[in-house]
């Protein structure tokens, strides 16, 4: 049987336009248990508008970039990488990048 897991998606197929919703931070665990009151990546919850806004999130590892917006704003993202991962619930979407800009920003 084909491994799901190994499927490549093309980050286009969200579409052209994203916009950022929140910033949440994120947290090591052990066995259930959180290890660190530290965060030690971030969550960008994106809204799809091709996709009737249907939410995923975006993990970046390290100190915060943005912070949530007032509302919708127009972000890109580099190196932004979605693959599938398996739980006890089915396999689940997994999307990390480098960085997050503001669409009108520069990309230094």
């Amino acid at each position: 049987m084909f491994d799901l897991s190994k499927l490549i998606i093309d980050p286009k197929s969200f579409g052209s336009t994203l916009f950022l919703t929140s910033v949440k931070p994120a947290y090591d665990y052990k066995d259930g248990v959180r290890v660190s009151d530290t965060p030690y990546a971030f969550k960008y919850e994106i809204s799809l508008p091709e996709h009737q806004l249907d939410k995923l999130s975006v993990k970046i590892e390290g100190p915060p970039q943005m912070e949530t917006p007032e509302s919708y704003l127009e972000v890109g993202f580099e190196d932004l990488k979605p693959s599938l991962y398996w739980t006890p619930n089915g396999y689940q979407l997994k999307v990390t990048a480098r960085r997050i800009f503001p669409v009108n920003g520069k990309k230094n």
